[in-house]
């Protein structure tokens, strides 16, 4: 595959929403107001739309035998030849907005190949890019990951190993999952390394993450700092 597939499509005047069915995928597309239909500029409009579900529908022939062997590599643990595999796809084809339904599910394999090899932080963006284009699978992988670093970060707090603490609650951040306790826990982590101006930080993320306790923390910590300038 070394050709790029490319899209020309028509967008011009006031525009409204419609839907098209591609392969079973609702997806929204740009439709022109009331004021224009039964003249040429609506042919033109439906001549283009006409003309993406065509491409899409060609590319997803396309694709679907490359989604099977990606599967088919990661499933059998084979995760550095499903990584490179989809690299090949990203690098030879040309996706457009409205076209996520076609590689969302590409940038989930792709994130977990990574998280499979160890590569814990790119496999995460790719994850959150895949659930950020609407895969429900990245999303779930992602909560998990976030409870997993979370829990470890509790762990860590509860036997003195602050460092690690912070080290587990940043990497569960990643995954764009964020509550209130894990900003809290942070800003007691921090507190406990005598770092106040980013115990501070931690606890203004809180209270904007809608802690209950943010407020207590930092009016206590403002105790703290003042005791310990004496």
């Amino acid at each position: 595959m070394n050709k790029k597939v490319l899209l020309t499509f028509i967008l011009s005047g006031t525009l409204g929403i419609a839907n098209a069915q591609f392969y079973g995928y609702e997806t929204p597309v740009q439709m022109p107001s009331m004021g224009v239909y039964g003249n040429s500029l609506q042919m033109m409009y439906i001549q283009g739309l006409r003309e993406r579900a065509e491409y899409n529908n060609r590319l997803w022939d396309i694709l679907k035998p490359i989604y099977d062997q990606a599967y088919s590599l990661y499933n059998n643990n084979r995760y550095s030849d499903c990584d490179k595999l989809i690299s090949d796809v990203f690098r030879n084809y040309t996706f457009y907005k409205g076209q996520e339904f076609l590689y969302a599910r590409l940038l989930y394999l792709k994130g977990m190949s990574h998280v499979k090899l160890g590569s814990l932080d790119s496999g995460i963006s790719l994850l959150v890019m895949a659930m950020e284009d609407g895969d429900n699978e990245a999303s779930s992988e992602l909560w998990g990951i976030f409870h997993s670093y979370y829990n470890t970060a509790v762990d860590c707090y509860k036997r003195a190993d602050y460092s690690m603490c912070l080290y587990n609650i940043n990497t569960a951040l990643k995954t764009k999952f964020a509550s209130g306790d894990a900003y809290i826990l942070g800003g007691q982590a921090s507190e406990a390394l005598n770092a106040f101006n980013d115990a501070k930080q931690w606890y203004k993320l809180a209270k904007k993450h809608g802690s209950p306790i943010a407020n207590e923390k930092l009016k206590a910590l403002k105790v703290k700092q003042k005791e310990s300038n004496k």
